[in-house]
């Protein structure tokens, strides 16, 4: 069984350290491995904290897998003057979804992310947007699966497969209008 809860600067001491590891390993691990130091993590985190709010999925007690979310207005490395098709000023920012590696495959990332477009409509966001490495093929198919498309904004960053090789990543943005003209919400 799946349980989920909120997570926030509030209640992150609490689960910090677990936090950090899966989020390290999701990064630093497998096919789409990068460096990124201890210290890198745990400052991305907070200030995904000072700017948003999260969602852990645990499993048997454990952190089986989490997602950052905050106002894409907030996000400054959003190319906001080519966005056409949605309002900006109007979506929540999927930052990052991480499923620790024992528990990928049970439909973790998806409860997730029902469960952001459910506090987003609540938030009357119209929008979910999001960002992926165009070769993380498993993640572009979840995210098109789930009703997510292409908004035509792509950037490239350099990223570190150690602390002296540099590699260029393509980022493709995604988003997923919300359906919320029938919930009281919107």
């Amino acid at each position: 069984m799946i349980e989920q809860e909120a997570i926030n600067i509030n209640n992150f001491a609490a689960n910090q350290n677990e936090v950090e590891r899966i989020y390290l390993s999701a990064f630093t691990q497998g096919e789409h491995a990068q460096f990124i130091s201890k210290k890198e993590v745990s400052d991305t985190l907070i200030k995904l904290f000072e700017t948003g709010f999260g969602f852990i999925a645990k499993s048997e007690n454990q952190i089986a897998g989490m997602l950052f979310a905050y106002p894409l207005e907030k996000n400054l490395e959003f190319p906001s003057a080519e966005c056409i098709g949605f309002d900006w000023k109007k979506s929540l920012y999927i930052a990052e979804v991480l499923v620790d590696k024992p528990f990928r495959g049970r439909g973790i990332a998806k409860k997730l992310l029902e469960k952001i477009e459910e506090t987003a409509v609540k938030k009357s966001y119209n929008t979910l947007t999001l960002r992926v490495w165009d070769e993380n093929i498993s993640a572009v198919s979840l995210y098109k699966k789930f009703g997510f498309e292409e908004t035509g904004i792509t950037i490239y960053q350099t990223k570190y497969k150690n602390e002296q090789t540099s590699f260029e990543m393509k980022k493709l943005y995604l988003y997923k209008k919300l359906d919320c003209h029938e919930r009281i919400y919107c």
